[in-house]
């Protein structure tokens, strides 16, 4: 399987009332082609730029890509395994490949802006 990586951008917030009397903020993203979407409900290959720089990039969280999780592959290189991003977004290169959730995850590439199995 592959999914093209592209680019979306924050355009606001809903703040909604919580069943314990709390509230939740949900951050909103547009898409290129301008559907808009909570960031919970992005596709696979969506990424964008937090406030502090570093890049989030929606990846398949299971091997049949039915789940899917955040990968914030510079905020992850101190981690321990020490991931490289190459290329401006979204025609990034990401290494090592890219396994979330062990041992039964997702494990992929991303490979000149493309989300492809291992």
């Amino acid at each position: 399987m592959v999914a093209k990586c592209f680019l979306v951008s924050k355009i606001g917030e809903k703040v909604e009332q919580c069943d314990g009397g709390g509230t939740i903020t949900r951050p909103i993203y547009r898409m290129p082609d301008g559907r808009e979407f909570f960031v919970m409900d992005l596709p696979l290959g969506a990424m964008f730029v937090k406030d502090n720089g570093s890049l989030v990039i929606r990846v398949p969280r299971t091997p049949d890509w039915s789940e899917k999780t955040f990968f914030c592959p510079d905020e992850e290189k101190d981690s321990g395994v020490g991931w490289t991003r190459t290329g401006e977004p979204p025609d990034v290169t990401v290494q090592p490949s890219v396994f979330v959730s062990p041992p039964h995850g997702g494990h992929g590439f991303i490979r000149n802006g493309e989300i492809v199995n291992a």
